[in-house]
């Protein structure tokens, strides 16, 4: 085999330097001519021993990129090199591993996505009934009582806290209440008003929907919170049949301790000026909030407003036996049904009420 010859088998790698390379790189860019073969290292010695060096180097490097055996000569691309391109597709069991795979990542993500969507409801409802509470607030600074929940106890056309009432059940949430005025001028809009998802006197709990089947915001039968007629009571005298209703509204200064005593809150059951334990034959939403109708609808809590304006998400103390009460977790925020120490400022138990912040 001749030197030439040998030469020629040598291969270099890419990655290595290589000033001058006057034989080929096999494998790299495209066949030489018989023109370009005919340049080997013997004659490049030969150039390099003529006087015109410069001139030398300069014919070897023409000659190296012509050839594409220069180290920085570019690849020809792969289609010209003759290479075949191959689609892969995926087989039956991949696909089907890739598919067992999303669905188990898929039941892992979606609990705590519901529980962040649950913690957005939760944040809504505490930031609507902090406006209710600030409005009453400013109700009970202009006229030193708290605002009232209804005007009586029934009667088409009364003006209620949040609302006034159209045809009995129902109420109009559309129309100025006693605490309306003061929500618009906290930038409370009409148009806000105009529908159950946007009023700020619904509750955006989403399971709650069901019991406005049929209805609308200018004819609802509750919103989902309740006023404490410990403290709100009605603004005139009220009876209904034998039995006079005696919650009358009250002075702020006649509640001793005003951030534990209940002002407004999620409530269901029933309504009633006292606290009611009776079974519930279905769940309903009532437009007062007392022991025994309590509603611990958000991850088994329920947010209240008290008196004192401050909004916090508390636990059940009891929950009423019968069923629907355990299910929809209704009762009261009290040790036992007859505990009303966070909702009657009159309360003459003489223990304190408990810690609730």
């Amino acid at each position: 085999m001749q030197p030439d010859e040998v030469s020629r088998e040598k291969k270099h790698h890419p990655s290595l330097p290589l000033p001058i390379a006057p034989w080929s790189l096999e494998g790299r860019g495209k066949e030489k001519t018989a023109e370009e073969s005919s340049f080997s290292s013997r004659t490049f010695l030969n150039f390099l021993s003529a006087d015109n060096h410069n001139t030398t180097l300069r014919l070897h490097r023409q000659a190296a990129v012509a050839s594409g055996t220069a180290p920085y000569a570019v690849s020809a691309p792969r289609w010209k090199q003759g290479c075949k391109t191959f689609k892969v597709a995926f087989t039956l069991i991949e696909l089907l591993v890739v598919i067992a795979i999303i669905a188990i990542l898929a039941s892992m993500l979606l609990p705590a996505l519901n529980q962040a969507r649950s913690r957005g409801y939760t944040a809504s409802c505490v930031s609507r009934l902090k406006q209710i509470g600030a409005a009453d607030a400013f109700y009970t600074s202009d006229y030193g009582y708290f605002c009232p929940a209804a005007e009586k106890m029934a009667g088409s056309g009364l003006k209620a806290w949040n609302a006034v009432r159209a045809t009995s059940p129902y109420l109009d949430y559309t129309r100025e209440g006693y605490l309306t005025p003061y929500l618009m001028r906290g930038g409370l809009t009409q148009e806000s008003m105009g529908s159950i998802a946007s009023n700020v006197f619904f509750c955006p709990e989403p399971s709650l929907k069901p019991c406005w089947d049929g209805q609308d915001v200018t004819s609802a039968s509750a919103s989902g919170y309740g006023a404490n007629p410990s403290i709100h009571g009605f603004a005139l005298p009220t009876s209904m049949g034998p039995m006079t209703i005696a919650a009358t509204m009250i002075k702020d200064s006649k509640v001793k301790k005003p951030s534990a005593i209940v002002s407004f809150g999620d409530a269901a059951g029933k309504d009633g000026g006292t606290s009611s334990w009776g079974t519930l034959s279905s769940f309903t939403l009532c437009w007062s909030i007392i022991a025994g109708n309590t509603h611990f609808r958000h991850a088994s809590r329920a947010n209240i407003a008290w008196a004192d304006g401050h909004v916090s998400s508390e636990e059940a103390g009891l929950l009423r036996s019968c069923e629907i009460g355990r299910t929809y977790r209704i009762g009261s925020l009290g040790s036992t049904d007859s505990d009303l120490r966070l909702y009657d400022p009159e309360y003459s138990d003489g223990d304190e009420a408990p810690s609730h912040q």
